[in-house]
């Protein structure tokens, strides 16, 4: 109803100029140093290829990779990290090829880690273990009301963490 009615009360025309933000600064802008350790979230999906190609532009000569999968089956949620499954015994397979692929483009140091369970805990609890100081996640292309709906990993972990997340598309 103000937004309606408030322009009639005290004139379309008002040329009164209401600055909202505060005085125009500049603010200090801070050095950022390389990272040194950063984090990648793999899904297994075509995701994987936008967080991989940011993470290889990103990284230095010393820069480690922390490559991390979590699974959420079943046997994960009850046996953690005791579980063998075959999904386990695959995913793990599957970081192996990827830190070799790695190697291969000249990435000396990376590592990967397994999760179990919840995606955003166990993503949020390597990332501090590891010392990452970047996270890199895909994003699932939900839009509009369905992330709503689904609320996405990305959003669960940015509140567990307290390093920068590049999402990656």
């Amino acid at each position: 109803m103000y937004i309606i009615f408030e322009p009639i009360i005290n004139g379309v025309y008002n040329n009164r100029v209401i600055n909202i933000h505060g005085k125009t600064h500049f603010t200090k802008i801070n050095k950022i140093t390389s990272y040194n350790n950063i984090a990648l979230a793999l899904d297994f999906t075509k995701n994987d290829g936008a967080v991989l190609s940011h993470a290889v532009n990103l990284a230095k000569k010393d820069t480690i990779l922390i490559l991390i999968h979590v699974i959420e089956s079943a046997g994960a949620s009850i046996y953690g990290t005791q579980v063998n499954d075959s999904e386990t015994q695959n995913d793990r397979k599957r970081l192996n090829f990827y830190v070799e692929q790695l190697t291969k483009l000249g990435i000396k140091n990376s590592i990967y880690e397994v999760g179990y369970w919840k995606a955003e805990k166990s993503i949020a609890e390597i990332v501090e273990k590891q010392s990452a100081d970047l996270l890199i996640l895909g994003t699932h292309g939900h839009k509009g009301i369905t992330d709503i709906l689904f609320e996405t990993v990305t959003d669960k972990v940015k509140h567990k963490i307290t390093i920068p997340i590049l999402i990656a598309r």
